[in-house]
């Protein structure tokens, strides 16, 4: 009878699946990055991202959701990428880091573009005829909601973060 004596990969195995789940990806517009500020604008990205996802009664500017549909139409899928990452950590098929940061980066990725394509997709409702003509008179001819320099579209981006205990 022989002995084959095993290497012990629970700490490593531990470390790597308590790290994956003490963080975290965040999908939306920076308020506190440089590029955040516009020319064109008084208000920062973040501003004018969070008037349009909820609406600004008081300056009769209805709400058109893009950040949060963005994120949930993309959401099943999002969690099958951090699910197989999970496996892999399990299989301690490679490094567990490695494997980690590319699921959550995967992840966040996705969100992100899908954020984007909500807006190119349009959102309603549907701009005034009133807001058309004043783009049209600044040389725009697009009738597609959030959509005039690519500024606001530009600046959705996510961020991996550790989760504070």
């Amino acid at each position: 009878m022989s002995v084959k004596k095993l290497k012990d990969n629970l700490p490593k195995l531990k470390r790597a699946m308590e790290s994956f789940a003490k963080r975290e990806v965040l999908v939306g517009i920076p308020s506190d990055e440089t590029g955040n500020e516009r020319h064109d604008a008084t208000i920062t990205n973040a501003q004018i991202g969070f008037i349009n996802e909820f609406g600004a009664p008081e300056k009769n500017i209805p709400p058109r959701p893009f950040l949060i549909p963005g994120v949930r139409a993309i959401w099943n899928d999002a969690q099958k990428r951090l699910a197989k990452g999970a496996e892999k950590i399990l299989k301690l098929n490679g490094d567990p880091i490695g494997i980690e940061e590319k699921a959550l980066e995967g992840a966040g990725l996705m969100a992100q573009n899908s954020v984007v394509q909500t807006i190119n997709n349009g959102i309603e409702p549907a701009l005034k005829e009133s807001t058309i003509a004043a783009r049209q008179r600044k040389g725009f001819a697009g009738e597609k909601p959030l959509i005039v320099t690519g500024a606001l579209k530009q600046s959705i981006t996510y961020v991996v973060k550790q989760i504070d205990d």
